[in-house]
């Protein structure tokens, strides 16, 4: 089997790891990784108590956060020989559509694969077809957080607009209360229209005159 390493869960159970140094060097949950990348998540194996299956681990700024983990699209997967696997979920669409429309291509990507796993399955050559589910469950993943991410931007939108549309009404209606507030204030004394304004009576000459 070779050198490895070995990152360690929280329940103190190992799972190895042939993407570093392959010194045998052991981190358990918030340990420091030292790895090219602070964001990813590398593909681990674990012991005979989990049937030699893999799984994931995940490290954030460079520190073991979770293993095993969910797959997290918009984190680098490395391989459990250290290869990339894929790169993290493009997420600078500038708009909705164009999300939506990259989650259209990443669906498709998935259907693709499917099928060339179902092609392939039972066919001792191909052997363990792990990295197709990887790259099916990475793609419908990323097709999922699209979505999410175009949703949220419309829901933001509508409720801006809704909220500047309103805001306006608002000051509408406040200022038409403090108009009608000023108007029905008295004048001033000395103001013309008051009889004792030496002025023409219907030109307001007072403090009201500059507020309106």
């Amino acid at each position: 089997m070779g050198m490895f390493d070995s990152m360690i869960d929280a329940d103190g159970r190992e799972w190895q790891t042939k993407a570093f140094g392959r010194a045998l060097e052991r981190w358990r949950v918030g340990d420091q990784v030292p790895a090219d990348d602070s964001d990813f998540q590398a593909r681990v194996l674990g012991d005979e108590a989990f049937g030699y299956k893999y799984a994931l681990a995940t490290v954030r700024d460079g520190v073991l956060t979770e293993v095993p983990a969910e797959r997290d699209p918009l984190l680098l997967l490395v391989d459990y020989q250290g290869g990339y696997l894929e790169s993290p979920a493009p997420m600078n669409a500038p708009t909705p559509e164009q999300m939506r429309a990259l989650a259209d291509e990443h669906d498709e990507e998935a259907g693709e694969y499917v099928l060339d796993k179902a092609e392939k399955e039972g066919q001792p050559e191909y052997g363990d077809l792990y990295e197709y589910e990887d790259r099916i469950v990475w793609h419908r993943n990323t097709a999922t957080a699209l979505r999410a991410a175009a949703n949220e931007v419309d829901r933001l939108r509508d409720r801006n607009s809704m909220d500047w549309y309103q805001a306006g009404r608002d000051a509408d209606a406040e200022n038409e209360r403090l108009r009608a507030l000023i108007e029905n204030a008295p004048h001033q004394l000395d103001c013309n229209t008051e009889p004792g304004g030496i002025g023409d009576p219907n030109i307001c000459t007072c403090w009201k005159a500059d507020a309106l």
